[in-house]
């Protein structure tokens, strides 16, 4: 950004690159500058510092459009700080996020975006509207991006500069998951926990060795071989490998556990092999008890119900993609404690889900130590325990909205709904409803080809005329598909108040139809019914 530019465009789009550097001496020393003003830019991404540069270049009251990664903006752990700096400098009306199309977005690589819509001035404490753009047939094959309601989410400005944890409650659904995340968010964490016993108890809790470049110690074994007939180069190079590369004789020819091996099910013990490998990049000399027993193993990755975890009373090693945590023989049992929480736990798995800053954003099942150490770990059990509601809107993220996000099109959710299930959305939306009206029932559902009608009657049961299936599908076809533009369509719902009835009308896909989604409809319901004064 030179000095001779100017700051007189009413509009600036742009796609910066996405690096985790500042790539040029201009970017290092805007850095440098802006630090005394702002907070760091997130993981040192300079597509964030072409956003807040871009929009210089803007005359007052002027427009920017730029793509950005979703995962440093929105998502990440320490992305907080930068983006409520951003929001609190300049008004930002709209947020479109395309996370669940990271692996079809872009031909050459596998990146979730977010586009960021601002203008130059002050911001208007209105809602912000983040669009979580989901991964359907259309998309995948490049003919539009298909959006319904449920995509669409109203912020609060306060909201936005505070809450880190809506972006990604808006990402597995919206609604009330935000209310069930903040409530876990108070508890303590296990980090707290194993900080506590690391201070008082003499516990060790770190990630696994490194083993490091092949090529590198192939080199660094040859040189110290030939020790006698090294040039000066070759003598330098050896040192600075020495430096690098370390001996462990508490690893090398000890049992050693393949990541892989440690599964929700426990440890694979046929797979724990001798370890041969005699240098390490990192060799945790200093918490080398890790690799003792008694130790708890936990994968940094999740498996399709639960985070991996094994208790072990017999030394292992293991690389830097397992936790291990070494308690003195004393305190077994609270080893056997955290193991007896985390293995084959569906909540932990959701919270991984909505907290993680990587999981679902990057690599699909990767997640690092901190979101590991930031699970809830409460002094009693039972503030883990969740409501009925809550239970409904964690399985149906874990049972959906995981599946979703890897398969789209192809999901579970993507196939169309069975009567059980419309069965348990009826329960679960009178449920909601009665608990202020009391006496709200189901109609029976009517079903084109497309599309359901599913008409709720409030006291006495109407009488329900049907026409021609046919008709209806046309008719309904007319209501719901909304094509705004040539790159996008709009699937309406819609809810039609008739009398002591409701209708809601939505296509057939599963969906559209879960119980979490029940719950959103009711809570909607009851927005509509006070401005009506119900």
């Amino acid at each position: 950004m030179g000095k001779s530019e100017q700051s007189d465009f009413d509009l600036v789009i742009g796609n910066p690159p996405f690096e985790p550097k500042l790539t040029t001496p201009d970017a290092e020393r805007i850095e440098k500058r802006k630090i005394r003003e702002r907070p760091k830019l997130p993981d040192n991404q300079i597509a964030l510092l072409f956003l807040e540069q871009a929009i210089n270049l803007c005359k007052e009251g002027a427009d920017l459009c730029m793509i950005t990664p979703s995962g440093p903006f929105l998502y990440n752990s320490n992305s907080k700080e930068f983006r409520t700096y951003f929001l609190s400098a300049y008004h930002v009306p709209q947020i479109i996020d395309f996370t669940f199309l990271s692996a079809m977005l872009f031909e050459s690589v596998n990146v979730a975006v977010a586009v960021v819509f601002a203008k130059k001035r002050e911001p208007i404490k209105d809602n912000l509207l983040h669009v979580t753009v989901r991964r359907t047939k259309p998309a995948k094959e490049k003919l539009y991006f298909e959006l319904d309601y449920y995509d669409f989410h109203r912020i609060s400005h306060q909201e936005a500069l505070e809450n880190r944890l809506v972006w990604k409650a808006n990402l597995l659904g919206g609604g009330r998951l935000k209310h069930l995340m903040a409530r876990f968010a108070l508890l303590r964490t296990l980090g707290d926990y194993l900080k506590e016993a690391v201070n008082t108890n003499d516990w060790k809790i770190a990630e696994g060795f490194i083993v490091g470049n092949k090529n590198e110690i192939d080199k660094l074994v040859r040189l110290k071989e030939n020790t006698e007939k090294l040039s000066q180069k070759e003598k330098e190079e050896l040192d600075k490998l020495e430096k690098k590369y370390k001996k462990a004789d508490y690893l090398t020819g000890k049992d050693t556990l393949p990541t892989e091996a440690l599964t929700e099910e426990g440890i694979v013990e046929a797979e724990i092999r001798t370890l041969r490998e005699e240098y390490f990049e990192r060799t945790r000399q200093r918490n080398k008890l890790i690799f003792k027993g008694p130790h708890l193993l936990i994968k940094e990755g999740v498996a399709k119900n639960s985070i991996p975890i094994a208790f072990k009373n017999d030394d292992l090693s293991f690389k830097h993609d397992i936790i291990g945590i070494y308690a003195p023989k004393n305190q077994i049992d609270d080893l056997l404690e955290i193991e007896k929480r985390i293995r084959n736990n569906r909540t932990y798995l959701f919270y991984v889900a909505g907290f993680s800053g990587r999981y679902m954003i990057g690599r699909a099942t990767a997640i690092l130590k901190k979101d590991i150490e930031n699970l809830p770990y409460p002094e009693d059990e039972k503030k883990l325990e969740l409501a009925e509601i809550e239970q409904i809107l964690v399985d149906d993220v874990l049972d959906y909205m995981l599946d979703f996000r890897k398969k789209g099109e192809t999901s579970v959710a993507e196939k169309p709904v069975d009567d059980h299930q419309l069965h348990q959305f009826s329960e679960t939306y009178c449920r909601v409803l009665n608990s202020v009206y009391k006496e709200f029932q189901p109609y029976k559902p009517l079903k084109t080809d497309s599309f359901i009608c599913f008409p709720f009657y409030y006291k006495d049961k109407p009488q329900i005329r049907t026409g021609s299936m046919d008709e209806l599908e046309a008719d309904l076809y007319e209501l719901i598909q909304n094509n705004t533009s040539t790159n996008s369509r709009i699937v309406r719902m819609l809810r039609v108040y008739e009398n002591n009835t409701i209708y809601l009308i939505k296509p057939k896909q599963t969906r559209y139809w879960l119980r979490s989604v029940a719950i959103r409809d009711a809570d909607d319901t009851f927005a509509d019914m006070v401005i009506q004064g119900y």
